[in-house]
């Protein structure tokens, strides 16, 4: 399994190598079922074409391959960074832990197709992408949270907002900075309205953690 995804000749460090090797090893004592949908989800990240979608590169390729199967091996490892996203964190690592295949299936749907839509059907999400339909590069200024995250949470925290509200997540200090916000302890967190316009983010009730999962 690790041959299919070397195939792939993503450009991955020395020791992004090393521990994709690790990870893998822990992935393949996961319950048979489980272990082919993240297997199968790893291979579509590394290998779907994203040209009329998300439009990854290889670095971005390679950073969510092997966030994503550190993440799977070991959830304990997912990080919020210096973002207000403590809820959708922990509904991030509790997917991790508990149904690894629908988690490892989420991260591939919005890396590749750009969107998820939940198994009930009545929710989709979408990936956040830059101005040029691109999958948007990282946002956590401490390289806390991984590329993985960046996307999960992200979407993770869209399926709580309210109608009409959408959650973004940019480098701190993005303009226009928007009103109740210090520039010098911006997180870099938006709230885009029906109306186009953007707001601070006051994070998610924690009681929305069981509303998600």
């Amino acid at each position: 399994e690790l041959q299919q995804i070397k195939d792939a000749k993503l450009p991955m460090t020395p020791e992004q190598e090393v521990q994709l090797r690790s990870d893998m090893a822990e992935i393949n004592k996961l319950p048979e079922d489980q272990k082919k949908k993240v297997l199968e989800s790893l291979d579509k990240i590394a290998k779907a074409d994203t040209n009329d979608t998300t439009k990854l590169d290889p670095k971005q390729r390679a950073e969510l391959v092997s966030s994503l199967a550190h993440q799977v091996a070991h959830p304990e490892s997912i990080k919020q960074g210096a973002k207000d996203t403590c809820v959708s964190a922990n509904v991030e690592k509790t997917l991790a832990m508990t149904h690894p295949d629908q988690y490892a299936d989420m991260a591939a749907q919005l890396a590749t197709k750009g969107e998820y839509t939940t198994p009930d059907g009545k929710t989709t999400v979408k990936a956040q992408r830059d101005e040029n339909g691109k999958l948007a590069d990282l946002s956590d200024p401490t390289k806390q949270r991984s590329a993985t995250s960046e996307v999960m949470q992200t979407a993770i925290t869209n399926i709580a907002m309210p109608p009409g509200e959408t959650y973004k997540s940019y480098q701190p200090g993005k303009e226009p900075i928007p009103d109740g916000v210090i520039k010098a302890e911006d997180s870099g967190e938006r709230v885009q309205t029906a109306d186009g316009k953007e707001k601070r983010f006051e994070g998610l009730p924690r009681d929305a953690k069981e509303d998600i999962l």
